[in-house]
């Protein structure tokens, strides 16, 4: 039987580096989706998932459900990396993510993460943290002594260190 266009399109997302590793305990080879949400997570996880509810998420096997094209075009929009960005954006910094192995702190983890949101990225709140990472890199770059880069250190916008744009025209000859 020959394989759909949409289980090619999944097989070649699932060898993704950001999708070779589930989405929530990090463990290797993932063979199940969280669709609704677009990540791909492990077996347990999967399980784990499911506990939750389809109102929470909802899970199909990478390889023996069937996927419609939307449903595959919103993994490829998503991905892990994304997901993550969004669904972990508040965990704290001395959170340790649970071990693969210890199936009951995934579940609280997962929980956290999905059922109350505890960790979720509030709106606007990349951008508002990437106009504080800006403002406190113009405050350090206003200080005496940082008018200029060390003389040890090339300005990768000045026009003399051009590396990058070389190396695209050598590839293009």
């Amino acid at each position: 039987m020959a394989k759909s266009n949409q289980q090619k399109q999944l097989e070649e997302l699932i060898k993704l580096p950001e999708n070779q590793y589930c989405a929530d305990c990090g463990s290797k080879a993932p063979a199940w989706a969280a669709y609704d949400v677009g990540c791909f997570i492990c077996t347990i996880c999967a399980g784990i998932h499911r506990s939750l509810g389809a109102h929470i998420t909802k899970v199909k096997s990478v390889t023996k459900d069937f996927w419609t094209e939307e449903q595959v075009q919103l993994m490829a929009k998503r991905g892990n990396a994304r997901v993550n960005e969004v669904y972990e954006m508040n965990v704290p910094s001395d959170f340790q993510r649970p071990d693969s192995g210890n199936k009951v702190a995934i579940e609280r983890f997962i929980r956290a993460k999905y059922e109350r949101m505890e960790f979720k990225a509030r709106p606007g709140q990349k951008k508002q943290q990437q106009a504080e990472l800006a403002q406190q890199f113009e405050q350090i770059a206003l200080q005496p002594g940082w008018d200029s880069f060390p003389q040890n250190v090339q300005d990768p916008f000045s026009q003399q260190n051009n590396s990058y744009q070389q190396q695209q025209q050598q590839q293009q000859q």
